[in-house]
């Protein structure tokens, strides 16, 4: 019985790593010399075209989770900065306004954008090295 477990847990393990490959060979980065490049699958066009159609529940699920990654990223706290909270709607409001402004802009950009205005200035001047 005990062999047979083994063999199984490692048929589980085979296809869990082969899965985890499968997954991070289809992220979308491109890595260089001295920076990391991160593609947006989403646009502003993309994300004004879901709002106004109220069809953006992924893209606001993207939205958020990015937001949540730059968080952990830089250990800024952009949901309760200085213990200002913001809220799901004020940051899809603001992405609104951002992407009415900037419509050829990726969603990415507005959110770096987002993050610095609502740090004044410390989300950039976070830098890692």
């Amino acid at each position: 019985m005990n062999v047979k477990v083994n063999a199984l847990m490692g048929k589980i393990n085979t296809a869990i790593k082969a899965s985890a490959s499968c997954i991070l060979i289809s992220l979308p980065i491109e890595l260089t010399a001295d920076t990391i490049s991160v593609r947006s699958p989403i646009d502003c066009g993309d994300w004004k075209q879901s709002r106004s159609a109220q069809t953006s529940s992924a893209h606001e699920a993207y939205v958020i989770g990015t937001v949540n990654g730059m968080a952990i990223g830089r250990l800024i706290d952009l949901w309760n900065y200085r213990e200002v909270r913001v809220s799901t709607t004020q940051v899809f409001y603001w992405l609104d306004n951002y992407c009415t402004t900037n419509p050829l802009k990726s969603v990415i950009t507005g959110l770096d954008e987002f993050a610095n205005e609502r740090t004044q200035g410390a989300w950039r001047a976070r830098v890692k090295n």
